[in-house]
């Protein structure tokens, strides 16, 4: 998001806002848009907010899909800079 509109979301409302406002600008994006809504569904509000981490080894590969995920959007962030110049 800070990328493509050079403002940095700081609540999760703005993050989801974002995401589905660049996802409907460029399909390409859709998967971020997906992904993005499972991890903040089953990590953020289901066992962040409401105490339900079960079972544990979905919680913990969730965990790092999103660090997969995270990297990836970085990535894709690194090389559009990179084409641009």
């Amino acid at each position: 998001i800070l990328e493509r509109t050079s403002r940095e979301p700081n609540r999760t409302s703005q993050t989801s806002s974002g995401i589905n406002s660049l996802a409907r600008e460029d399909a390409e994006l859709e998967w971020m848009k997906d992904r993005y809504h499972e991890c903040v569904r089953f990590l953020h509000s289901q066992c962040f907010y409401g105490g339900e981490c079960e079972p544990a080894d979905f919680i913990t590969s969730l965990v790092l899909e999103t660090a997969d995920y995270i990297r990836g959007i970085e990535s894709a962030a690194d090389n559009r800079k990179e084409g641009d110049c």
